[in-house]
């Protein structure tokens, strides 16, 4: 079977040598590491296909804009698991076989564990194109699993928006895939078992939180380990409060 991409888009920020350490918990078998680079540039090790953009930082929504380019070479077909990278690590391999076999979907998407509707999404969410998203779950924009052809609708659909504007908050990117996935829901499933968004799914001290922190992992109630886990915005507190802890591969994932 054709390896699946793994793909993120940075430049050298601190947190991303956290995400190139942790790649040591997924297997070559399974995915293939892909970095659209832009300045300043960073070293990475062997194994990683880097393509560097000759150019700063874009922007959460523009660093999609590349993306084009690498389905193009890699394949419309084939699957492309989406991260961030700052904020983002592995530990355990990433292992979505069943996933695809199970779900005739043709993107999956990472949730937050509530609703826009009294989050801190809600005050960005008042203009017309946006508001439906209110009572809608919140996915992140940071862990999702798409093939090619649906993930460069996704790309022409954020740059048919913006191309419009003069202006637009850091965090559109999100806005605009929660909008994509309220539009083409029947297209779509949940990531949740792959991707553990720091949050509402994870508090700690509650008995009621899906996630837990045990070990050095996070991990379902179960033991079950998330193989991806992100944190974005104040969630990033969180891990601050948990960074000595050890992890896969002798690995601090945090």
């Amino acid at each position: 079977m054709q390896k699946q991409i793994l793909l993120t888009s940075c430049s050298h920020t601190p947190g991303v040598d956290r995400w190139v350490r942790s790649l040591a918990a997924v297997k070559p078998s399974s995915f293939q590491p892909v970095i659209i680079m832009f300045e300043p540039f960073f070293d990475v090790p062997d194994g990683v296909v880097v393509y560097r953009a000759d150019r700063d930082y874009p922007g959460n929504v523009k660093r999609f804009f590349p993306v084009r380019d690498i389905i193009e070479q890699y394949g419309h077909q084939r699957w492309y698991l989406w991260t961030d990278c700052a904020d983002v690590v592995f530990q355990n391999d990433v292992v979505v076989d069943a996933l695809l076999s199970s779900s005739s979907a043709d993107g999956f998407f990472s949730t937050e564990g509530r609703t826009h509707e009294g989050s801190w999404w809600e005050r960005l969410i008042k203009p017309p194109q946006f508001v439906a998203l209110k009572t809608r779950t919140i996915y992140n924009a940071g862990c999702f699993l798409m093939r090619g052809d649906f993930f460069e609708e996704l790309i022409l659909d954020m740059h048919r928006i913006v191309s419009h504007l003069k202006t637009f908050p850091s965090v559109f990117d999100q806005l605009l895939l929660n909008r994509f996935i309220m539009h083409n829901q029947h297209r779509c499933a949940d990531l949740d078992s792959v991707c553990l968004n720091i949050g509402d799914r994870y508090r700690p001290g509650d008995d009621s939180s899906e996630a837990v922190f045990r070990d050095g992992y996070f991990c379902r109630r179960d033991g079950t380990v998330y193989p991806v886990v992100h944190a974005n915005g104040d969630n990033k507190d969180i891990l601050n409060s948990i960074a000595t802890a050890a992890g896969p591969a002798g690995v601090s994932p945090l």
